[in-house]
């Protein structure tokens, strides 16, 4: 299957400004094109995406910002699921680091020039044969960003998680 996206951000709106530093500002560029593909065979599925956000608003200098998502994922048996996922971003100061790897605490700058990130799960459904009924996660993932500065050290670091999902 192979679809693309487009989204263009409102942040700027209509006099209606929200701070590039908000969470409710989403990548922090203008528009969004998102080209997806998915594909299955048997226990095994993969999922690529390219991405590019045209237009960075609020961060001087900034231009455009690219970015990869690719997530292979194997079916282990029918109540456990193997996820796998790279991701990686580049742009000269265009990179809009995730607030859950930079908060507003450290002294990490939130836009770098790219980030590379491994992240490695098990997913176990509690009734396989529906899905999206309850799911519960768990993972860690490995980030790794660069910025071109002499003053600022960018984000190196591990993140676990764990969560839950259901739907009704």
């Amino acid at each position: 299957f192979l679809g693309y996206q487009y989204a263009h951000n409102f942040t700027e709106w209509r006099g209606r400004k929200i701070p590039s530093s908000s969470d409710y500002c989403g990548t922090g560029a203008q528009d969004v094109i998102s080209l997806s593909w998915d594909a299955s065979r048997g226990a095994f599925s993969i999922m690529g995406n390219l991405l590019a956000g045209v237009g960075i608003v609020g961060q001087p200098g900034a231009k455009n910002v690219y970015g990869l998502v690719l997530q292979p994922i194997y079916r282990i048996s029918p109540h456990l699921e193997g996820v796998f996922q790279y991701q990686c971003s580049f742009g000269n100061r265009s990179v809009k680091l995730n607030t859950r790897y930079v908060p507003s605490v450290t002294h990490y700058p939130a836009w770098v020039d790219s980030m590379h990130s491994f992240y490695l799960g098990l997913n176990c459904y509690l009734c396989p044969e529906a899905v999206n009924a309850v799911k519960l996660m768990l993972a860690v993932e490995y980030v790794t960003s660069h910025v071109d500065s002499a003053t600022a050290k960018a984000f190196n670091g591990w993140s676990v998680f764990g969560a839950v999902r259901f739907k009704f």
